[in-house]
């Protein structure tokens, strides 16, 4: 659930709970309050109700369910009775002893606790149990006494909240999973651009975040669905069916204090402002009229308030396409909420692994078992594992590392009568001026001012910052120091580095590369953080003093000393939230034989930051256009110009724009029509390998049908028998199959080569590729080529190629 502080995100979850409204709020919603529990809401369908179920209770009628189940076997008779409609799609099975369950997850950017949704009304949400080993042994001994399957039916809604305070919507990606439904939380009696007053709520007082921050209605709508609508497919272990792209529900909250007339003219105005391929993604009230389903929160009892809930809880139902549908062994689903019940028994919302193994064992699980389990939950649930980083720590609840973050940035802007329900003891002035300043801190400030935050020996400071640093949240500098960009404070208004060399433009394209998108949440931070961590070559990148008149140190705005050949050079990086601005402060002459090299660079960290975030590498190098200030030229493969909005394309002549490529001037050049160029119809290699393979897992290609698009490909049968006769890995056999097309064996070159439009085809041609063929011609192919060919004059909305950025 998205949204400003203050918008209602609290109250609604009230209202879809049927609880009262929410008197007085003292906190301000951490970064994200993820389920911290699993909990399970029944759905009466007939007063479409939901209600919480605690983890014990979800025990206990887990072990219920199954034996139940298993008394009623044989299995048709099981499948029968539990496949039927519910509020949320269709019931699945849960098959068992290499035994699987499979559930519909919602993994929704929302606000409060996991909540888990059934098709069967119970009403237990109030009772306390005490589940112990006895439960959990019932479960493991059903499971293997049980004959051939059992069929069990469940709908899980994890309920994820964003926070609001804008620093950390930039961090939120890196925490939470991909939701399959985003709930973008608006304020009503707010006009739709008026900059909100973002604030910080502790101790029962609120202060302004200040920090020169420029989020309106308008703009945090926008940048959700926009930066949702790039996010890759959800991919997740053991998934049959998932959604092909996040859906955005537009929930307006204090619709008591509007009329009428000023909601049909804010519907109109946010339909108005979203692109033809981005509203698809954006679920409709009244079809073609209105997108926000308005609602008072705060509605009391004696005013209709469970119809309203009720309402609302069917509106958000009636999502159509927004739940993964996925198989998983019960015995993972069970020790889930196990691991959460032997983390609350100790006190604790992290476990180490020789707990979380032992745990594991009560399931009949091994070592190995367990951190399989492990990997799955920390993919599909807010259980965090990082093996290679923190391999003794599994986070049950991400709870400490987040409270961490949140009171590090608070630190930055709440005034100094609050800072002891920050820190404690408060930190010197000296500590609080550098990171809010510089954006810079040590590891004493978490030691020495958040002692209760950390467990020693087993959760320290130390580990912490290893995390961060792994997750590019953070930098480590020099003397101790880390770097934190979103400790910073905003711009006021865009720096505008005056500089002989045109600033070179990161834009984001739609996936059918037509619209223009705002910069991805949490970008920018994270492109800094690259960046800071390039140490090899073309150059290392530095800070360089804090100098207003000569450099930028905002949040949004940052420069740079980078050194290139014992040489050192200013760079300007700044988000300017349509795009991301590059500036090279030196001479035209001097940026021929540095710019190329610095454009790779950070495209690079343009590319590791997308993936990071999970996003498709939608980003073009382009420049601004002289002839429309909405448009932009956008560089092309060939280095040819092609304008998003412009009939004919912009003349781009002049070293101060091509020295960014290391090529002469090429002079004007145009691409009018879609079919003009039909891209990416170069030979592949095996230096492609790589990015073809993650192509096809992002895609959700079938590994196992390798043999059949080898066949497509043009490889001859002898030759795929003999690599599946070298290999029984099915992923192996794959990357051989692959590697022997880009080798150009066989046949390939008769059905046209190894490019991506061959491969784009051969996929086409298999029984289950094309999927896959749709998202590797959204990424890498423009729109088809085949496409009549229209008159220079009559193209008003001229399409561009994505550049290869990875």
């Amino acid at each position: 659930m998205h949204g400003p502080p203050g918008a209602g995100k609290t109250c609604a979850q009230d209202l879809l709970l049927n609880n009262p409204p929410t008197a007085h709020i003292t906190d301000s919603t951490p970064i994200a309050r993820p389920a911290v529990k699993a909990t399970r809401v029944s759905v009466d369908n007939e007063a479409m109700k939901w209600e919480k179920v605690e983890r014990d209770g979800l025990l206990e009628r887990l072990a219920s369910d199954l034996k139940e189940a298993a008394a009623s076997q044989p299995m048709k008779e099981i499948s029968a009775t539990q496949h039927q409609e519910g509020v949320f799609g269709n019931s699945f099975p849960i098959t068992t002893d290499e035994q699987q369950i499979s559930e519909s997850q919602d993994e929704s950017t929302s606000e409060d606790d996991s909540a888990t949704e059934t098709e069967e009304s119970i009403d237990t949400s109030n009772e306390s149990f005490l589940i112990g080993k006895g439960v959990i042994q019932e479960i493991v001994d059903t499971i293997q006494s049980s004959e051939g399957q059992l069929y069990l039916s469940g709908h899980w809604l994890y309920i994820i909240d964003s926070g609001g305070q804008p620093a950390y919507q930039e961090l939120l990606p890196l925490f939470v999973r991909t939701a399959s439904l985003n709930i973008i939380t608006l304020d009503l009696s707010q006009p739709l651009d008026k900059k909100l007053d973002f604030q910080y709520r502790i101790g029962g007082e609120t202060f302004s975040c200040g920090l020169n921050l420029k989020y309106s209605n308008r703009d945090f709508f926008l940048s959700a669905v926009s930066s949702g609508a790039i996010l890759k497919p959800i991919h997740v272990p053991y998934v049959l069916e998932t959604p092909s792209h996040p859906m955005n529900f537009v929930l307006g909250t204090h619709y008591d204090l509007i009329n009428e007339d000023k909601l049909k003219g804010m519907n109109k105005e946010l339909m108005s402002s979203l692109k033809p391929d981005v509203e698809n993604y954006v679920v409709p009230n009244v079809r073609g009229e209105s997108i926000i389903f308005p609602v008072n929160t705060l509605v009391p009892e004696d005013k209709g308030r469970m119809k309203t809930g009720q309402d609302l809880c069917q509106s958000i139902a009636n999502c159509g396409g927004t739940s993964l549908k996925i198989n998983v062994p019960i015995r993972w689903f069970a020790f889930e909420l196990w691991l959460q019940k032997v983390a609350e028994d100790k006190s604790r919302s992290f476990l180490i692994i020789d707990e979380v193994i032992s745990a594991g064992k009560r399931f009949k699980m091994n070592k190995d078992d367990t951190k399989d389990a492990l990997q799955y939950l920390h993919n599909v649930t807010i259980i965090l594992y990082y093996p290679d980083i923190l391999p003794q720590l599994v986070f049950v609840d991400p709870k400490p590392i987040l409270e961490v973050l949140s009171r590090l940035l608070a630190l930055t802007y709440v005034e100094r009568k609050a800072l002891h329900l920050i820190a404690n003891p408060v930190p010197s002035e000296k500590y609080i001026s550098k990171l809010h300043n510089v954006g810079f801190f040590k590891e004493k400030l978490l030691m020495n001012h958040f002692t209760s935050l950390f467990s020693p020996p087993n959760f320290e400071p130390s580990h912490l910052l290893k995390l961060l640093i792994h997750l590019r949240i953070i930098a480590s500098g020099e003397d101790g120091d880390y770097f934190i960009p979103c400790a910073l404070e905003s711009y006021t208004e865009p720096p505008e580095p005056q500089t002989e060399i045109k600033p070179l433009l990161i834009v984001w394209l739609d996936n059918d590369g037509i619209n223009t998108l705002p910069v991805p949440q949490g970008m920018f931070p994270l492109v800094i953080t690259h960046l800071l961590s390039y140490n090899e070559c073309p150059g290392k990148v530095d800070f360089p003093p804090l100098d207003p008149d000569q450099y930028y140190r905002y949040r949004d705005a940052l420069s740079f000393w980078i050194f290139i050949k014992r040489k050192r050079y200013t760079l300007h990086v700044i988000n300017r939230y349509s795009d991301i601005a590059v500036y090279f402060d030196e001479s035209v002459q001097e940026a021929k034989a540095k710019c190329p090299d610095i454009c790779k660079l950070v495209m690079k960290a343009v590319s590791d930051s997308a993936d990071t975030i999970n996003v498709e590498h939608n980003h073009v190098t382009a420049f601004s256009c002289p002839k429309r200030s909405t448009c932009y030229c956008v560089v092309e493969e060939d280095h040819s110009i092609n304008c998003t909005l412009c009939k004919r394309s912009a003349d781009i002549a002049g070293d101060s724009y091509w020295c960014w490529f290391g090529i002469v001037d090429c002079g004007p050049t145009m691409i009018t029509s879609v079919s003009a160029y039909s891209g990416h119809s170069q030979a592949l290699d095996v230096c492609d390998l790589d990015d073809i393979l993650t192509d096809l897992k992002d895609g959700h290609y079938y590994s196992s049908n390798w043999k059949e698009l080898g066949l497509k490909l043009g490889l001859y049968d002898n030759t795929l028998s003999t690599i599946s006769a070298s290999s029984s890995d099915i992923e192996d056999c794959l990357r051989k199959c692959i590697v022997k097309w880009l080798q150009r064996a066989d046949g390939v070159d008769v059905k046209g080569g190894a490019t991506w439009t061959t491969l784009v085809n051969a996929l086409e041609q298999c029984d289950s590729g094309k999927p896959t063929a749709d998202h590797i011609r959204r990424k890498r192919l423009k729109r088809n080529a085949n496409q009549s060919q229209t008159n220079d004059d009559e193209l008003s909305l001229p399409t561009t190629k994505k550049n290869k950025s990875s």
